[in-house]
């Protein structure tokens, strides 16, 4: 479909969940960069398939998601950086809520948000895969255009 993004073929330093995972940063294995600039290196589990999983983000300067959902709840930590968030089906910046280091945010499943930063920023993402980002406006969606 048009409007969904799904996380294929970046890095996963550890996609099972029955043995322990201890990963220094210089272990993550990145991804090429996804459309809209973002990388990523998955850290345990698959968001390809169903099950727990954790990624680390690195988002560029200036990068802005549309408004999107996904079908599992989407727990966020940001690690270094401001994240701006915000909630509804139109990007509208006056919503935005500016998230510094150790901010954390809960996204409920099929709960529309959007988001940017205006500096390099890294968060980290756990969810319950498959992990599909799907835009409320297909035409949003950066691997189309």
């Amino acid at each position: 479909m048009p409007n969904r993004v799904e996380v294929a073929g970046v890095g996963s330093a550890a996609g099972q969940h029955d043995a322990a995972i201890a990963l220094a940063p210089d272990q993550f294995i990145w991804g090429a960069p996804l459309p809209n600039g973002a990388k990523v290196a998955v850290l345990e589990g698959n968001p390809e398939a169903p099950g727990p999983f954790t990624m680390r983000v690195i988002l560029p300067a200036n990068w802005r998601v549309a408004p999107h959902t996904h079908r599992g709840v989407e727990y966020l930590t940001v690690l270094s950086g401001v994240f701006h968030v915000g909630h509804g089906e139109r990007f509208d910046a006056s919503k935005l809520k500016a998230l510094p280091a150790g901010g954390f945010m809960v996204m409920p499943a099929n709960s529309p948000h959007f988001g940017l930063v205006q500096e390099e920023t890294v968060v980290q993402v756990q969810s319950i895969g498959p992990w599909v980002l799907t835009f409320v406006n297909p035409a949003d969606n950066p691997s189309t255009r």
